[in-house]
């Protein structure tokens, strides 16, 4: 009798992130990138071309990012691996590397701030927006969850970053960018 309550609690979670969508579903579920440190949830849902959340509402149109963070106003174009544009006061101007390891790395100025994030399947390493981050892969359930430490200009504190699947298989500009509004913004 304790094979069945086994499988189902194994089976629960697997089936609550990446659930089936029936054939003739229109589109896929939204789904959620969370940031977790001390005391702080931040969160922000990706839905088609939305992404949105309690400090956070930006769309895409095209190859241009629009619309607000906790920074202030997002005015972001992405062209030629270059992430360009506003991000609250703060001038964005943010180069994509592409790395040998299926990752990449941003470089360049974020909201104002000068900075270099590393994003590969393992780690997210680097300082992007007046935060840094030292962040290791926990988990590859689901997306991608990294676990490790974040600094915004205090002392170090732990971190959890969850990618969803929908995050993960974008292309890496278009991931740069989320991410740059996301972590940076």
């Amino acid at each position: 009798m304790r094979w069945p309550t086994l499988t189902l609690a194994i089976a629960l979670p697997l089936a609550a992130c990446a659930a089936p969508m029936p054939p003739n579903a229109p589109e896929a579920q939204p789904e959620t990138i969370t940031l977790r440190t001390a005391g702080t949830l931040s969160t922000a849902t990706l839905d088609g071309t939305r992404m949105f959340g309690p400090e956070i509402e930006v769309a895409r149109y095209g190859d241009a990012y629009r619309g607000r963070s906790s920074k202030g106003l997002v005015d972001l174009r992405s062209e030629n691996g270059t992430i360009e544009g506003m991000v609250g006061s703060g001038r964005t101007e943010l180069h994509l590397e592409h790395d040998e390891a299926g990752g990449f790395r941003i470089r360049g100025i974020n909201a104002g701030t000068l900075g270099e994030l590393e994003v590969r399947a393992d780690r997210v390493v680097g300082q992007l927006g007046g935060c840094s981050y030292d962040l290791r892969q926990a988990s590859d359930v689901c997306g991608k969850t990294y676990s490790g430490l974040r600094s915004c200009g205090g002392l170090p504190q732990n971190a959890e970053l969850t990618l969803p699947p929908a995050i993960v298989s974008l292309e890496p500009i278009d991931r740069a960018a989320l991410l740059a509004i996301f972590l940076g913004g």
